[in-house]
């Protein structure tokens, strides 16, 4: 990998991870919610399920566009840099490793987005201030390795499909997948991911 690329690499990665992460999280930031209440059902009045859809999405937010940025850096450094004949194993070193990353900066706006969501009537800093006061630094990495061992798995699934969906797609029909292609095969990869690791999901919420 030349200078050249390395530094295309970094800016697209920087650029469209950030891009996309704020995008998916701030369209679908409703329905995590209602997951999120709803797994935590035993401390959650059913009435209230569906109002304030978006509390605590000023935290999603913030974490959302540095977290994907990280990610996606880290994970097409390793696959562009790797020298293997197994795509798949590239793919799935590669999202392990740029998910750890990410979690640092992933974990601790979850703690206060999940516990924005289910405390609806508190405020983002209200949380934080409580956090910090009652837990310390700390408090914010609460469930740092659970939620390492629910993003590791998903992306490992998640990634190498969407790899592979779009190659057949591209071997197929003869010419490079279009944007909407690609989004696509990555709705298809995550919906097998989230279908399979839920319960690991489950018990980080």
């Amino acid at each position: 990998m030349t200078d050249i690329d390395l530094l295309e690499t970094v800016q697209r990665s920087l650029i469209s991870g950030s891009l996309a992460g704020c995008t998916v999280d701030l369209l679908l930031y409703p329905i995590d919610t209602v997951k999120t209440r709803l797994q935590q059902k035993a401390n959650f009045h059913r009435r209230f399920l569906f109002s304030s859809l978006y509390s605590g999405v000023g935290s999603a937010i913030i974490g959302s566009g540095p977290s994907s940025a990280i990610f996606f850096l880290s994970y097409n450094l390793i696959k562009q840099t790797a020298n293997s004949s197994s795509s798949s194993q590239v793919s799935m070193i590669a999202a392990a490793f740029g998910e750890t990353c990410a979690c640092f900066v992933r974990v601790p706006t979850e703690v206060i987005k999940q516990r924005a969501q289910v405390n609806r009537n508190l405020r983002l800093s209200t949380i934080v201030r409580s956090c910090l006061r009652d837990e310390g630094l700390s408090g914010l990495y609460r469930g740092y390795f659970a939620t390492l061992a629910r993003e590791i798995p998903f992306s490992m699934i998640q990634y190498p499909l969407w790899e592979f969906f779009k190659e057949y797609q591209s071997i197929k029909q003869a010419y490079p997948v279009s944007p909407w292609q690609g989004a696509l095969c990555g709705s298809i990869a995550g919906g097998i991911a989230a279908s399979i690791t839920t319960p690991l999901d489950v018990a980080k919420t």
